[in-house]
């Protein structure tokens, strides 16, 4: 599976890059233009991510998947996969929501949605980068 990963920088660099994204993911709410979002451990709330502009058709799910650093499914650690809950649904025709819950400290998880064009049957996936930390 895909990971975000930095380029090589010398350690001042990197440190100071890492604290503009953590200050940048931080202040996120919703799915940025980027693809992140930023949540606290105790938070559980509801994403979407919206294959309409390559999926005019509608899609159907695939798989929904989240994976730490190491690349480890950590599906059971950050996604609500109950029966009992109605998600992930799809609303209107390419629209993907799906709840994201509890995660560890200072995590980043990417999470990969994978679905199919109802009218050609290609296969298409989208990735969100969650970041969970405690707000201070």
């Amino acid at each position: 599976m895909p990971w975000f990963k930095l380029p090589a920088l010398p350690s001042d660099l990197a440190c100071v890059c890492k604290l503009i994204l953590l200050a940048v993911l931080s202040a996120a709410v919703l799915v940025g233009a980027d693809g992140s979002v930023a949540k606290t451990p105790y938070e559980s709330i509801d994403l979407s991510l919206d294959f309409l502009a390559r999926a005019p058709g509608g899609v159907t799910l695939t798989s929904i998947a989240a994976y730490d650093r190491d690349d480890t499914d950590a599906s059971t650690d950050v996604l609500v996969l109950s029966p009992a809950t109605p998600v992930p649904a799809i609303s209107g025709s390419a629209k993907v929501t799906f709840r994201v819950k509890d995660g560890t400290d200072a995590h980043f998880y990417n999470i990969l949605i994978r679905v199919t064009k109802i009218d050609t049957g290609e296969k298409l996936e989208g990735n969100i980068l969650l970041h969970v930390a405690k707000k201070t």
